[in-house]
């Protein structure tokens, strides 16, 4: 018999599940499945199953990227209860939490009421929606998600609720599907009258548990007393305010809430306002304690705080001698040369750049982990202007050095810093959008080679000729690749130090007037792209004979035959290929080809097939949509 989550009931020999389970299936292997254990005095999930017979815990989840780890904050301070409450709630805390068992024994439940009773008093509520709202705030400047707070009792719930949307009215929405805030509760009519608007059925909450799960919905924060705390799954969410006392397993089910993966979330974060510091300890080694990296499954925020003051020194030593405290007071020309200067010290050599983002996304992620910390936010500006900085070198390299991913974290801390009309936007903007100007002009050339400071001059040059041949490649693949291994050649050769910042300059712009000057001369045959592209694969893209009409007649039928042998998935079928390359044999036999330039030009014809008609079947339609809506066509 194989039980999933196996700590719950399988328990009592003498007159509960176990003796009947057992009783009835006498012969029966018993094999569990539990996330969390229990090793109590009358409950042992081991003497019912037997020893472990594997073991994947925390750690190792952490380890494998399957969960994210999980920040542990300790704001019990911020609530100011008196330190008489203090010690009182220490005490009871201990005794109530030891077994877990308040609903079966009185004088617990007697214990547990008179701890409600302080925990929600109003003055001490007051305080605590004041700051679980800052916080949470300042929290999803930082990265965006959502929040749970796990409260010890109904009132205190509905309490919490009332003084939280008094704060944020905004927040409160009568309908299900919208409002930031919500009360996750049962109950029943006979409950007090201040409970009703949270009292809702199964239906009903099952669908607030979707929207809350769905990262475009408004619903941001749960309020909830036990629902949601076990077997919940949401990726988005990332912050659990714990007000109510917990310890063992059910502690260790409530807190991994929040460290689900999901996007660009480094870590999930426990906000403590009851003290479950110590318990929390003791869950983890209890649940990670096979695992010799069970210790850095759980991480407080001082020490969040502490790696993102590493990760920050470590981004900054790449802008020494740059000062950038003012940056966001300086006007639009002032701030132009800033990021130009920085710029230019990122981009010495592709090693330095490849380091600065690799720092940078390190530096990130530690700022996410310690927000909302007052040491982190004092960094925020600093953050912002390497946030910036990076989206600059990004859009000026001339590869793609990072997943073209976007970054929901910082994305309101940086927002939008300025419009700034410069050379860096003029490339950023122009070249990767792709509009009509003349990008390979003498105007914009003699633009980019005036740039102040040499190494950004040379990554634009740099990037303009890498991104316009790189998609002519895409077309025309014998006329640009000559163009391409020079490209490559001369800045390995700076790289090397074989040649000077200025001598790389004018190579670079040499190639980009030999550029300009290929593609003017492959215009004046007076021939499509496609078919430019097998012209040159006949006449290897060294002579431009606009005066052979012969040639370009050949153009035209040797496109036809390809066309006329092309299938679905052609290039991955190499019986295709083979015919595609036979019919191509035979028109250039028929033509009498050059027996020395035969076997060369067949397999360059067959190159520039196999990236024109790649995707054949989508180019087809292509070209009967464009028959069908030209006027004076028909199919």
């Amino acid at each position: 018999m194989i039980a999933d989550e196996a700590h719950r009931s399988h328990y009592n020999f003498i007159q509960g599940y176990a003796r009947y389970i057992r009783e009835g299936l006498p012969n029966a292997i018993f094999i569990g499945f539990t996330a969390t254990p229990i090793e109590l005095g009358d409950r042992s999930t081991v003497q019912v199953f037997g020893d472990y017979i594997h073991v994947y815990d925390l750690a190792k989840a952490e380890r494998d990227k399957v969960v994210v780890p999980i920040i542990y904050e300790s704001r019990w301070a911020k609530i100011g209860l008196e330190s008489h409450a203090k010690e009182f709630l220490d005490k009871e805390f201990e005794e109530i939490t030891e077994r877990e068992e308040v609903e079966v024994k009185e004088k617990l439940k007697r214990r547990w009421s008179r701890l409600e009773r302080v925990l929600g008093s109003e003055s001490v509520l007051k305080k605590l929606a004041k700051d679980i709202v800052e916080h949470f705030e300042k929290r999803c400047e930082a990265i965006e998600g959502k929040a749970l707070i796990a409260c010890m009792s109904r009132r205190i719930c509905v309490d919490l609720y009332n003084y939280i949307i008094k704060l944020r009215p905004e927040w409160h929405d009568e309908d299900d599907r919208k409002g930031v805030i919500k009360v996750i509760m049962t109950g029943s009519t006979d409950d007090p009258p201040e409970y009703q608007p949270h009292i809702r059925n199964k239906y009903r909450r099952e669908q607030i548990k979707k929207r809350f799960a769905d990262p475009s919905s408004p619903i941001k924060i749960l309020i909830v007393r036990d629902m949601l705390l076990t077997g919940f799954d949401c990726p988005c969410l990332h912050t659990i305010y714990v007000y109510k006392p917990m310890r063992g397993h059910t502690l260790i089910q409530a807190i991994t809430r929040v460290n689900r993966v999901y996007k660009d979330k480094p870590a999930g974060l426990v906000v403590d306002y009851v003290g479950i510091g110590e318990a929390l300890k003791m869950a983890v080694m209890q649940y990670a304690k096979r695992s010799p990296d069970a210790h850095k499954t759980f991480i407080s925020q001082e020490d969040a705080l502490l790696i993102l003051k590493e990760k920050y020194e470590e981004v900054r030593s790449f802008l020494k001698g740059i000062d950038y405290s003012g940056w966001r007071d300086l006007n639009s020309k002032e701030l132009v040369r800033l990021f130009h200067k920085a710029h230019n010290e990122i981009v010495k050599d592709d090693d330095t750049k490849r380091r600065f983002l690799r720092a940078f996304s390190a530096l990130k992620k530690a700022f996410v982990l310690a927000t909302p910390h007052p040491e982190a936010l004092k960094l925020k500006d600093d953050i912002a202007f390497f946030e910036e900085l990076r989206g600059r070198v990004i859009k000026a390299s001339p590869e793609r050095v990072v997943p073209p991913r976007v970054d929901t974290a910082l994305k309101r801390l940086v927002g939008k810093v300025v419009v700034l009309e410069d050379i860096v936007d003029l490339l950023s903007e122009s070249v990767v959008k792709r509009p009509k100007l003349p990008i390979l002009s003498e105007e914009f050339l003699k633009e980019v080679s005036e740039v102040e400071f040499p190494n950004l001059r040379i990554e634009l040059l740099r990037k303009l000729l890498n991104d316009e041949i790189r998609i002519r490649m895409r077309r025309n693949v014998v006329r640009y690749q000559s163009f391409k291994e020079r490209l490559e050649r001369t800045i390995r050769a700076y790289h090397n130090r074989a040649i000077g910042s200025a001598k790389v300059v004018e190579e670079l712009i040499k190639i980009a007037r030999e550029l300009m000057e290929s593609i003017r001369a492959g215009e004046e045959l007076g021939l499509t792209e496609e078919e430019l592209a097998f012209y040159d694969a006949l006449s290897r893209g060294e002579i431009f004979i606009a005066s052979n009409e012969e040639l370009k007649k050949l153009v035209r039928e040797l496109i036809k035959t390809i066309k006329n042998n092309l299938s679905i998935d052609w290039t991955e079928h190499e019986n295709v290929k083979a015919k595609v390359r036979a019919s191509v044999k035979r028109l250039l036999r028929r033509h009498g080809f050059s027996p020395a330039r035969y076997p060369m030009a067949v397999e360059l014809i067959m190159r520039q097939a196999e990236v024109l008609y790649r995707d054949w079947p989508t180019l087809a339609f292509e070209y009967i949509g464009e028959a069908m809506f030209s006027p004076g066509q028909s199919i």
